[in-house]
């Protein structure tokens, strides 16, 4: 849910408890993209209307027109080498 409505407020706390429950860098890497842009392609189809292109129980988006949005904080952001040349953000300490 965090990573869904206020993907800024994501917990150094939340990524601990996904390392315990077993994932590894990449797979919290992977799991934040997959996410992203699964947000991403919903929100684009919701702003522009495109319809189902099949059956559907689903009810049609209606968005909250008085819903206030929550403004986003300033955060920096740590970068560390893969050592591969490649900087990744860091998701926090190693639990």
């Amino acid at each position: 849910m965090t990573l869904t409505a206020r993907p800024w407020a994501l917990t150094r706390e939340a990524v601990g408890d996904a390392r315990r429950q077993g994932l590894d860098e990449d797979q919290l890497e992977a799991a934040i993209g997959v996410i992203s842009l699964f947000n991403y392609f919903t929100r684009v189809a919701d702003a522009t209307g495109i319809e189902f292109d099949y059956p559907t129980a689903l009810p049609a988006f209606e968005p909250d027109l008085g819903q206030v949005t929550a403004p986003r904080p300033d955060r920096p952001v740590s970068f560390s080498s893969t050592g591969e040349g490649r900087q990744r953000p860091r998701l926090g300490p190693e639990v």
